[in-house]
């Protein structure tokens, strides 16, 4: 967004139940948190905009488009998650509540799954993340199973705007990058070097594919 403020008006909400916000009064789905973006967007007086979606924001993308067609001009989604019944699962057995221990093994638990997401990382990347992950506690777990819930695949093939998806060669979500290009009406397709923290490993490259797609 830094690389970008001088080319777009840009606007990242956080998802309810994350990074401060309130927390949503049951489990959510990518329905709800479709209604509360178009919300926000109606709070500032946009019928239509860009939407660049990251794994969970693609497929809350592609609900905001399904609800109300034309909210997107374009549609840049990076790991979309474009899975298989037999890949849900094996996400959905993974991603669990995180509830404190009196030993505080959930902390360790919790920093060793997120250095294994990028051994690599700076040590800055993975606090802030823990510290995120922390916050949401015992409901960190629901977005993720409201993207298991949710019929992405369906709702992306049907959405009618051009649509550029993209992944790093190590993204958790590298093997659904070509179904979803294959699914999509208007696409386009990007290879790029990096894992699920592509937007902070290589901010410049995501930057510029952004600036020359949105367009």
């Amino acid at each position: 967004m830094e690389r970008l403020s001088d080319d777009f008006f840009m606007f990242a909400p956080d998802t309810p139940g994350y990074g401060g916000t309130f927390f949503p009064p049951s489990m959510a789905t990518i329905e709800y948190y479709g209604q509360i973006m178009h919300q926000a967007l109606a709070a500032f007086g946009w019928g239509n905009c860009f939407v660049f979606g990251h794994h969970t924001g693609a497929s809350i993308a592609a609900q905001m488009e399904q609800m109300r067609p034309g909210t997107a001009r374009k549609m840049l989604l990076s790991g979309p998650p474009y899975l298989t019944e037999e890949q849900k699962a094996r996400f959905r057995a993974v991603i669990q509540p995180i509830v404190a221990q009196e030993d505080g093994a959930h902390t360790i638990g919790l920093w060793q799954r997120l250095r294994a997401k990028d051994p690599g990382a700076k040590l800055a990347l993975t606090q802030r993340e823990f510290v995120l992950n922390m916050l949401a506690g015992e409901r960190y777990h629901e977005t993720y199973h409201a993207v298991f819930t949710h019929d992405f695949n369906a709702q992306l093939a049907a959405i009618a705007c051009p649509v550029l998806v993209m992944a790093g060669d190590a993204d958790t979500l590298r093997d659904a990058l070509e179904p979803a290009y294959a699914a999509l009406q208007h696409g386009e397709i990007r290879y790029l070097s990096g894992n699920t923290y592509i937007c902070d490993q290589s901010p410049e490259t995501v930057a510029g594919i952004i600036r020359e797609y949105f367009v």
